[in-house]
């Protein structure tokens, strides 16, 4: 994922989880709503992590200015990232489908050691986020 599109490619995925209902309302008349039946505390769950890791990233970045490569525990941190995400998707049929569809997991996966990558996929959750948030996600 390029650095410039991430903001595009979330805004993106989000709008590709709007379903659109249809039903009647107590007058008789037909009335679409429309929702994503992702909810904000299931996409904050990976912001989380994502947060925890960043703030061990952050850290690691001030002790180390000049390197580029994440120690082994963070790179560890950030492939467990990923089975807690295949969890979540293998017990929630929308996880699986956000995960699908914002490809979330090939881009931890291209994290490898590499600051730069994390902290590209990193504002991508937080985009991803935002745009859930902007087009209506459900609190619950």
């Amino acid at each position: 994922m390029a650095a410039v599109n991430y903001v595009a490619q979330a805004e993106k995925v989000i709008k590709s989880l709007i379903k659109v209902k249809t039903y009647k309302n107590k007058n008789g008349e037909i009335v679409e709503k429309k929702e994503i039946y992702l909810t904000t505390g299931q996409i904050r769950k990976f912001l989380s992590i994502m947060n925890s890791i960043g703030n061990k990233v952050s850290i690691f970045k001030a002790e180390n200015p000049e390197e580029n490569k994440l120690p082994d525990e963070l790179v560890e941190e950030i492939q467990y990232m990923r089975i807690k995400l295949i969890y979540q998707a293998g017990r929630e049929k929308s996880v699986k489908e956000f995960l699908e569809k914002s490809e979330l997991d090939k881009y931890i996966q291209k994290i490898g050691n590499s600051v730069k990558n994390f902290n590209i996929v990193f504002r991508y959750v937080e985009a991803l986020v935002a745009y859930h948030k902007f087009y209506g996600g459900k609190d619950v």
